[in-house]
């Protein structure tokens, strides 16, 4: 039995443009050579992929973190760096098996100081030793609210870093 079957052209070219925009436009332009189906697999990865990564960028975009270095004004502890540094070692509990460890040294650790000056998104950067790095993020959770960042005379979330210092005496 005979049927009509035509043979199929893959040689021809086929574009595809597509892009993302929330703040700013994504596009990419991408040619094939490739069976149909095929192409639309790939367009439908593609456009899986960068939705993926793109998306929370965007995102950011819209609510930028800013570097502490980038702003105009600092975030503050209330009451200033002596304060943060009483704060920490009036809060400041040594954990009883980093203490018969003998585990000492800083745990550093980064948060964004929100416009209400909330802090959010607390991290260990480098640790020391599992229970000293929870202390740490519990010492910072603990803060009172700092005073917000400023960037040309409107409060802005920042990213700051802190070292908390566990010490043996």
């Amino acid at each position: 039995m005979q049927t009509n079957v035509k043979p199929v052209n893959y040689s021809q070219k086929q574009t595809f443009r597509f892009g993302l925009s929330l703040t700013s436009a994504y596009f990419c332009t991408v040619n094939f050579h490739s069976p149909p189906h095929t192409v639309k697999l790939l367009f439908s990865l593609i456009t899986l992929i960068s939705s993926a990564l793109l998306l929370p960028q965007a995102l950011r975009a819209e609510s930028a973190v800013y570097d502490c270095a980038c702003v105009d004004e600092s975030p503050s502890f209330p009451g200033g760096d002596r304060a943060m540094l009483s704060f920490i070692n009036s809060t400041r509990e040594y954990p009883d098996d980093a203490l018969a460890e003998g585990a000492q040294g800083r745990v550093t650790c980064s948060f964004i100081v929100k416009t209400d000056g909330s802090l959010c998104s607390i991290n260990v950067i480098r640790g020391v030793h599992t229970s000293l790095d929870r202390e740490a993020v519990r010492i910072i959770s603990n803060m009172p609210r700092w005073q917000a960042g400023r960037k040309g005379g409107a409060a802005v979330p920042v990213y700051y870093v802190l070292s908390i210092p566990f010490r043996i005496y």
